[in-house]
């Protein structure tokens, strides 16, 4: 890519334009099969009382998964540049369970570079009995990360009960692409001249 910030060709000689902020994001999908098609367990594992399969109900597609008690689990290998912005998301359906749990919902863990840990990053869903609701939540990666976990989770419910459904999950990262796009500091080792130029500004 190759990106500019540009005034030019004007007639208009004595025409000046000011540029500030530029980004220029690339949005990648990180999780597998996170409308639970096919052959599901290939990319999804269980996390303590797991999941089933379930073509009952969904949100798209012909299959989601069903939760009593546990969860699914993807563990994912990928770069994350620090200052990334994450987003998880996916749709939840309840029968029954419990209003306001921590633990029902779409959750990660992400494994920095030097072996730290951002945990429980949540996008929660209601409880209660609902139909397939959107979750979502977007958070920062403040250091270079190497790998997220992520989870479809409803767990740990005093009502025994109940039911979860998880279709559609999503985790896209979202890495600047353009270096000081602030125009802050040394700009000249960032931003070259083109055609006439620019003049950093005050």
């Amino acid at each position: 890519i190759n990106v500019y910030a540009m005034y030019r060709d004007d007639p208009i000689t004595a025409g000046v334009a000011y540029f500030d902020d530029i980004e220029v994001i690339v949005e990648s999908p990180v999780a597998k099969n996170g409308g639970f098609e096919g052959n599901v367990v290939a990319d999804w594992s269980n996390f303590k009382g797991g999941y089933t399969v379930d073509q009952t109900f969904r949100y798209s597609g012909d299959q989601s998964i069903k939760i009593t008690d546990g969860g699914a689990l993807q563990q994912v290998s990928v770069d994350i540049e620090a200052g990334s912005r994450v987003t998880i998301k996916g749709y939840g359906k309840a029968i029954g369970t419990s209003t306001g749990l921590w633990d029902y919902g779409i959750y990660t863990d992400v494994k920095h570079a030097d072996g730290s840990w951002l945990y429980g990053q949540i996008a929660n869903l209601p409880g209660g009995t609902h139909d397939f609701t959107l979750a979502q939540k977007t958070f920062v990666v403040w250091k270079a990360a190497t790998s997220i976990n992520v989870y479809a989770m409803y767990r740990d419910d005093p009502i025994t009960a109940g039911v979860a459904y998880f279709d559609d999950i999503e985790v896209i990262v979202e890495s600047p692409v353009a270096k000081n796009g602030g125009f802050e500091g040394n700009v000249v080792a960032d931003w070259s001249n083109f055609k006439g130029g620019y003049t950093v500004d005050q």
